[in-house]
């Protein structure tokens, strides 16, 4: 099968979280972050992961989703979809 592309919007709890909340998500080896300024120094994160459709995309975006939320500083994780590649 092909692949699946999961996106995700990360908020930091706080400015002072920003970064812990980046070198988290580095941790988690995405296919790509990019940080956006939101106001007043705080920025929200877009998170691409590339993963194998083999038995649907849905069975993992659960784990995907727990990983994000366990990384320290966030405030918040919102998919902001599914594709496949």
């Amino acid at each position: 099968m092909g692949k699946a592309i999961l996106c995700y919007e990360i908020m930091p709890e706080s400015i002072e979280s920003v970064d812990l909340v980046e070198e988290g998500l580095k941790k988690l080896n995405p296919g790509k972050i990019e940080k956006k300024p939101i106001a007043f120094g705080l920025s929200a994160f877009e998170v691409t992961f590339i993963i194998e459709d083999a038995e649907g995309a849905a069975g993992n975006t659960d784990e995907i989703e727990t990983n994000l939320e366990k990384v320290e500083g966030v405030g918040s994780v919102k998919s902001m979809g599914v594709t496949l590649a």
